[in-house]
């Protein structure tokens, strides 16, 4: 923990978990390229490994569930929300709003949409990590992953973007307009998806949830102390979630500490954390005399009886990514909770980035399909 404390007040420039649909800049953080595909299996010691599929329907069950009836109030707000402007979201409805949350504060909340005035299986919600503020499908991926769940799984995608410009944490604005850790920016996302199941904007037989890096851990935290899960039959997350425990974390005797990334990776980790939760990459964390605010899953629910949830981690991550604290961290937060179904992937060749195959495959399942396998490694894309 002293070498912890000495570090935090260094300031550096990086990526830092980056928005769920962009890589890192600085090459030391990219990986080999992910592309929708198919993918082998690769045996591991002591981790289970899953034959080689041939083709999608080989590793997960073919989606049975039908599309639903529109509701009056969902196709209302189809109907009187405007058409998005730019031409990666042509047909798309796109809703500028505000939320108030549980602390009594407010954000700048962008929402954006497709399937107008169309039934669907099913809804994806998403939002990226960073401060939550961002378009993913401004990647040519991600569009490509939201295009297929469209127009091949009949899913509907909400993306939620937090917009509000750098206030109390500059440069960060977003979910950490105010700071606030954790806490503030569950409360955000909270609010949000309370927003658009009020509203109706979901459509189908059931809701899934994509998150990658802070987007996970955002809603890992909303989960544990906000009860959000009673929205999703199933999270999916990338590059997290991380920081169940600060208790943990800011000890150096664990295996989940800060203090076994390398110093740089530490500094790098410290100068966000401190800063989203202060205002002050000065301050320390470590010091917080409230964990509860900024652990993920400390002192919080661990159980989801009706949500399935998925994480998937780059085995690159340690060398090319955050570090290895993010990867012993997440599993530390695997272990901790209990779901409807989990599993746990390492994907190899990925460091701080996404792999589309293996998101897709598991947003297009209903609540009632399944994959049996817990944890494994798996080649890259």
């Amino acid at each position: 923990m002293a070498q912890w404390r000495r570090i935090l007040p260094l300031l550096v420039v990086g990526c830092a978990f980056l928005f769920v649909f962009e890589n890192c800049s600085q090459n030391k953080f990219k990986s080999a390229s992910v592309q929708m595909g198919s993918f082998a299996s690769v045996s591991d010691a002591g981790i289970i490994a899953v034959p080689t599929p041939s083709g999608l329907q080989d590793v997960v069950a073919v989606p049975t569930d039908t599309a639903t009836n529109i509701t009056p109030a969902s196709l209302a707000i189809d109907q009187s929300t405007a058409d998005c402007p730019e031409a990666h979201s042509i047909g798309w409805k796109c809703l500028v709003t505000s939320i108030h949350t549980i602390e009594g504060l407010d954000y700048k909340v962008a929402l954006r949409w497709n399937r107008p005035a169309q039934t669907a299986r099913g809804t994806m919600i998403m939002a990226v990590g960073g401060s939550g503020l961002g378009e993913s499908r401004e990647d040519a991926q991600s569009k490509q992953m939201m295009d297929e769940l469209d127009q091949l799984d009949q899913m509907r995608t909400i993306e939620i973007n937090f917009v509000d410009a750098p206030s109390a944490a500059p440069p960060w604005g977003g979910y950490f307009k105010y700071a606030g850790g954790y806490y503030s920016a569950g409360a955000a996302l909270t609010s949000a998806v309370k927003f658009i199941f009020e509203k109706q904007i979901n459509r189908g037989g059931f809701v899934n949830y994509l998150g990658g890096s802070n987007a996970g851990t955002v809603a890992a935290y909303a989960m544990a102390h906000f009860g959000m899960d009673r929205y999703f039959d199933r999270v999916v997350f990338q590059m997290g979630p991380f920081l169940p425990s600060l208790t943990s974390a800011c000890n150096p005797t664990t295996a989940s500490s800060f203090s076994i990334n390398t110093y740089d990776q530490q500094v790098q980790v410290a100068t966000l954390i401190n800063t989203w939760t202060f205002g002050d990459a000065g301050k320390s964390v470590c010091q917080h005399s409230t964990p509860d605010r900024i652990s993920s899953l400390e002192n919080g629910k661990k159980v989801y009886p009706k949500t399935h949830i998925h994480t998937i981690i780059g085995a690159d991550e340690p060398t090319r990514g955050f570090g290895p604290w993010i990867v012993a961290s997440n599993l530390e937060w695997f272990n901790g909770v209990t779901g409807k179904s989990k599993m746990r992937i390492t994907r190899e060749g990925m460091a701080h980035n996404n792999s589309y195959v293996d998101m897709r495959r598991f947003l297009r399942l209903g609540p009632n399909e399944n994959i049996e396998a817990n944890q494994f490694t798996i080649g890259p894309n």
